[in-house]
């Protein structure tokens, strides 16, 4: 049993001393570069999918506000005219006056 203690006593002596020798500033960096990359909440690849999830996001709610006004601007012209809204009806809903009958023919 104390012959592995003093292995790894003798293994954590020499890497102090390897330590010692190296430039602070580089341990520091390659250790941030580590923790930076290595997957976490807060990694590069987290980072780099957040962005393009927003962006998709953004992307549909841009289309969305689109489709908003042209549902908003075609609403506004069919309660102006009242021919618009009747043809509206009779496309859309198959709407008829009493004394009409409608035959849909495929093509």
């Amino acid at each position: 049993m104390s012959n592995v203690f003093k292995k790894i006593g003798s293994l954590f002596g020499r890497l102090w001393q390897w330590l010692r020798k190296v430039n602070p500033f580089l341990l520091l960096t390659v250790v941030f570069l580590v923790v930076i990359v290595l997957p976490g909440e807060y990694s590069i690849w987290n980072q780099i999918k957040y962005t393009r999830e927003i962006a998709k996001q953004e992307r549909e709610m841009r289309e969305l506000e689109k489709n908003i006004e042209k549902a908003n601007t075609e609403k506004k012209e069919l309660l102006v005219e009242k021919d618009r809204l009747e043809k509206f009806a009779r496309e859309r809903y198959l709407m008829k006056e009493e004394d009409e009958d409608i035959y849909l023919i495929d093509e």
